[in-house]
């Protein structure tokens, strides 16, 4: 019988990357989150699972498997001030690495949005692939667009997939195997494409049917325009995870705002995932939750390939 994998899970939000894990059949040995309603998310969710509440000053945890943090992203989007890291929250991708280079997980995964790729100029997504390798890991990475996963919605992030140099697999081999991980074919593109539907079997239903804004309001009073998205439903235009207004038209009815758990339908998530049963919910918490997160879809299908790879090692 093979062994179950576990994961431990930084910047883990209210667990859209842990879900897609369990999915495929991880564990989820810890998690680390900041934000305390959050955390009381994530108790509600896995009540015997830890959770430490500071990256920065957390001892080092329990060894894993795996490792994955969607860190944050508000020094590399666009839609930001653009300071990479030289700010204070995205630099804490070195913090995911310190504790990588502690615990020795055989595979790292980490999220974050297409602004990486350009931050300055390059540099920044430069020396985070280098500091990774550094720590001992053969490095992949790919954007993934969560309109092919099976929900509603555009939503290209990128992902870095490393695994780990041993004995027996010399880094080369150990970054053929990232690459599996993120590419059917292994060829390292980076652009987003359709992954086998075979293996996206996780879907959402409803007739939620998502209109895009074309124009964004730039003072009070400006109309907002508003298209319908056809095959590429989406939030919104920007791409940039900005997920403040939203709207839908269901049944051909006038269009509204989306509610919380159509987003999190969105997301792939299970309905009032961000509610749990006696947790305090306001529906800005629900909504910027769901804003930040990781679309479950999109690791369960990674996690799937890794799980796949670790049998054929076996």
């Amino acid at each position: 019988m093979s062994k179950t994998l576990t994961v431990g899970s930084t910047f883990t939000g209210v667990g859209g990357a842990d879900l897609g894990f369990e999915w495929a059949g991880f564990d989820i040995a810890w998690q680390c989150e900041l934000d305390k309603w959050k955390r009381s998310v994530l108790s509600a969710h896995w009540p015997d699972v830890p959770c430490y509440d500071d990256i920065t000053t957390m001892p080092d945890p329990p060894p894993v498997d795996v490792m994955v943090g969607g860190f944050p992203c508000q020094d590399l989007s666009v839609a930001g001030q653009r300071k990479g890291f030289t700010g204070e929250r995205s630099v804490l991708a070195f913090e995911f690495l310190r504790i990588a280079e502690a615990i020795k997980p055989r595979w790292l995964v980490l999220e974050n949005v297409p602004g990486l790729l350009s931050s300055n100029k390059g540099l920044d997504f430069q020396r985070l692939l280098s500091e990774v390798a550094a720590c001992g890991y053969g490095v992949g990475y790919r954007c993934l667009d969560a309109r092919y996963f099976g929900v509603p919605q555009r939503r290209r992030r990128i992902f870095i997939v490393a695994r780990r140099a041993e004995a027996n697999i010399n880094p080369r081999v150990a970054s053929g195997l990232a690459l599996r991980a993120l590419c059917e074919s292994g060829s390292g593109d980076t652009t987003s494409c359709v992954p086998p539907w075979q293996d996206t079997t996780r879907t959402i239903g409803g007739s939620v049917v998502a209109y895009r804004k074309s124009a964004r309001v730039s003072k009070p009073g400006t109309p907002e325009t508003w298209v319908e998205d056809g095959r590429a439903n989406t939030l919104n235009s920007f791409d940039v995870g900005d997920v403040r207004t939203t709207h839908a038209v269901v049944k051909d009815c006038v269009a509204r705002r989306f509610s919380p758990t159509e987003h999190e339908a969105l997301m792939g998530w299970p309905r009032n995932w961000t509610a749990p049963e006696g947790i305090k919910a306001p529906d800005s918490r629900r909504y910027a939750a769901c804003g930040d997160g990781i679309v479950a879809n999109v690791a369960y299908w990674i996690a799937q390939r890794i799980n796949m790879i670790e049998s054929e090692q076996t």
